[in-house]
């Protein structure tokens, strides 16, 4: 939880935006974490533990005293501050409809700031769009569907997936597992699709895209494996060097394509078919600046410990702070909003945070294959 909790406070336009949200009268998730910045961003205190923010985010289904996974928690916390908000605001476009009927309409659309494409904080920060595709190679209809996503898991190549020998272990880049994570998959053998037209499994082709890009692109790198022969989970420990800026391949529809991807989302997200190859569209490549890396230490699945590095984007100096149960990112974090040398890095491991550089972030993985970076997350 630390780790997570580390990296979302040093997303910097994140963390304003949780700092800026007038919560007052609420005992909300999101008034709990406004908190807990507000505690890094501006007090003096050498360290604080988040009891009362860990009570009330931790998955239900997390047992005690055993390793849970980060990106497991990261997920259920983004998605449960997205709900509590999102039903927040449900309730504010319910008040406002119940308006007496004397107020003015232009005044009754002043009272509440919402509306139904209002958008959520986490929607804001960390909302992209995914279209999934599949071709049925028999009748030649394309089924797809356009869904949201608050993060990206990439899998390991399936030659690539070594838990064994260090000196057998492929050495792969994020831009690799990316490829491999929008590369087309033929669905066949026991994997055969359900094509709806056809009214039976055929063989098929399936592809994603990234139609819509979040501000914040969180990816999560499939460490942790089934293996079927042995009936264990393992942990894949291939070094993967990080770029310091990724170029992320989104899509821009055509007007064909368009109406396609319109006609999928009214119909909430299901399926929809359609008897044409609308393929055609023009690819751009936004920009993204590496911003934290939640490591996982520890040689098995079962067992180690989670910390991180990252930088606020905003900083301009820090002084390095000494390793010890002393140090806390309270004392570490500049309030200056001016930008900062890309080189200058926080590991910040519980009560322990140090200054390094960014080459020594970026070889995390090369050092030691049992430091693995897990969850990476970039900034637009």
């Amino acid at each position: 939880m630390n780790s997570v909790l580390q990296s979302l406070f040093m997303a910097k336009d994140f963390r304003r935006r949780v700092l800026s949200m007038n919560l007052k009268g609420c005992d909300s998730l999101m008034k709990k974490l406004q908190r807990l910045f507000k505690i890094l961003a501006y007090s003096q205190r050498e360290a604080y533990s988040p009891l009362k923010f860990f009570n009330a985010s931790r998955p239900p289904w997390f047992s005690s005293f055993s390793q849970e996974d980060s990106s497991e928690y990261l997920r259920f916390l983004l998605n449960s501050l997205h709900e509590e908000e999102r039903l927040k605001l449900l309730s504010s476009e319910t008040t406002a409809d119940a308006l007496p009927t004397k107020v003015p309409p232009k005044e009754a659309s002043q009272s509440t700031s919402c509306g139904k494409d209002k958008k959520t904080v986490i929607q804001h920060m960390f909302e992209g769009k995914l279209k999934t595709k599949i071709f049925c190679q028999t009748c030649k209809i394309i089924s797809q569907k356009t869904e949201a996503f608050t993060d990206l898991s990439l899998g390991f190549p399936t030659s690539s997936s070594e838990t064994g020998n260090k000196e057998h272990q492929e050495k792969l880049s994020v831009n690799d597992m990316f490829s491999h994570f929008l590369a087309p998959e033929i669905l066949d053998g026991d994997n055969c699709y359900q094509c709806g037209n056809c009214a039976s499994l055929q063989k098929a082709e399936k592809t994603v895209q990234i139609m819509e890009e979040p501000e914040y692109l969180i990816l999560n790198l499939l460490r942790f494996s089934y293996d079927p022969e042995h009936h264990v989970k393992r942990k894949i420990l291939n070094p993967v060097s990080i770029p310091p800026v990724l170029k992320l391949p989104v899509e821009r529809a055509t007007s064909l394509d368009t109406d396609i991807s319109g006609a999928g989302e009214n119909k909430g997200n299901e399926l929809t078919s359609v008897a044409i190859d609308d393929r055609r569209c023009t690819q751009r490549r936004v920009p993204y600046v590496l911003n934290s890396i939640v490591v996982h230490s520890g040689a098995t699945s079962e067992s180690g410990h989670y910390y991180c590095y990252a930088r606020d984007i905003s900083l301009r100096s820090v002084k390095p702070v000494k390793s010890s149960s002393k140090s806390s990112p309270a004392t570490s974090v500049s309030r200056s909003e001016s930008s900062c040398n890309p080189n200058e890095w926080l590991r910040l491991n519980d009560t322990s945070v140090t200054l390094t550089s960014q080459r020594y972030v970026l070889n995390t993985s090369l050092r030691s294959p049992e430091d693995s970076a897990y969850i990476l997350i970039y900034k637009k």
